[in-house]
């Protein structure tokens, strides 16, 4: 199935990844500890945490050190095809087999995402614009071409999918974490992996055998 892509999700994670603590007053979020008393002891964390968390940019800035892959999170309602871009993803367990994936609760993914099915598509390295279309920048002429299984869309030509059912759903802070139990799967052998560290797009680059022989023998400085 192939169209024109209808609706964005202005979702910009990748590029705009955000942590924080949502803590509301009465929620037992440990076993057998009220909620308010466990509010009140994250609230005297913060306050301990120092100005380096004034800005959360530098928080962001050090989150970018750590390089991810990139995925679009499909998912369908009332006949519209939704994406959002994230590298919020994980893999969580394989029996039964279980993923997670998070948004921020202002994301509209979020809100669509409750008790739906979905996708997570891991974009290859030819698939930047994809990122960009779903992460709320169009490119222009660039279609996307869509199948359908399992109760949610999936962009072809992706390096893996992993479709999902809906399994919990948790509060992550700012964010929502979504789990979802695999129902279908598969990948590409002959492509590789869109990345995303320090806020710039890369592709995988692969070192010739030598250099890992020269490596292992000499260290990494030989």
């Amino acid at each position: 199935m192939s169209q024109q892509t209808r609706q964005i999700d202005r979702r910009t994670d990748v590029e705009d990844a955000d942590v924080g603590v949502h803590f509301e007053k009465g929620d037992d979020l440990r076993e057998g500890a009220p909620g308010e008393a466990i509010a009140t002891k994250a609230l005297a964390s913060v306050e301990r945490r120092g100005e380096k968390f004034d800005d959360p940019r530098a928080l962001r800035h050090t989150f970018g050190q750590f390089a991810t892959g990139v995925t679009v999170v499909t998912y369908e309602v009332d006949g519209e095809y939704f994406g959002a871009t994230v590298n919020s993803f994980t893999s969580v367990s394989i029996d039964p087999p279980l993923l997670l994936v998070s948004f921020t609760r202002k994301s509209q993914a979020a809100q669509r995402l409750m008790d739906q099915p979905f996708t997570i598509n891991v974009l290859a390295g030819d698939q930047k614009s994809t990122a960009l279309q779903f992460a709320g920048s169009p490119q222009e002429g660039h279609e996307i071409e869509w199948d359908f299984q399992f109760g949610s869309p999936r962009i072809a030509g992706s390096l893996a999918h992993f479709s999902c059912t809906p399994w919990r759903e948790y509060d992550g802070g700012d964010h929502v974490l979504f789990l979802g139990e695999v129902v279908d799967f598969g990948h590409s052998e002959n492509k590789d992996s869109l990345v995303f560290y320090r806020g710039q797009w890369h592709n995988v680059a692969h070192l010739p055998p030598q250099v890992w022989l020269e490596w292992d023998l000499h260290g990494p400085h030989a």
